[in-house]
């Protein structure tokens, strides 16, 4: 259960950008997603998502291109296994936020 506390971080960051921390959200996020790596990997992309869509919000020069980043390499990730909704769901991702 060790992999939940990470999850835990992501919601609770999540929750801190939404109320203007986002500064500290994005690191806290950054952080708990690395830390999944030891969990399931459904939490991991969760997490990923979480922190585009923070990025994306924050708004900082830097942030559309690091978001960018996470979802291509998530995006190719899902063509190389073949997994179209998923490939779609990245392609969301960014989609709206242009």
């Amino acid at each position: 259960m060790k992999f939940l506390l990470p999850v835990t971080d992501i919601g609770a960051a999540r929750e801190a950008a939404t109320r203007g921390d986002r500064d500290t959200a994005i690191r806290e996020i950054r952080q708990a997603v690395d830390d999944t790596r030891e969990g399931y990997l459904f939490y991991r992309v969760w997490g990923t998502g979480v922190l585009v869509e923070t990025l994306l919000e924050r708004g900082a020069d830097c942030d559309r291109p690091e978001a960018l980043e996470l979802v291509g390499r998530y995006t190719a990730r899902a063509e190389s296994l073949g997994f179209e909704g998923h490939i779609d769901w990245a392609q969301e991702m960014t989609r709206h936020r242009q």
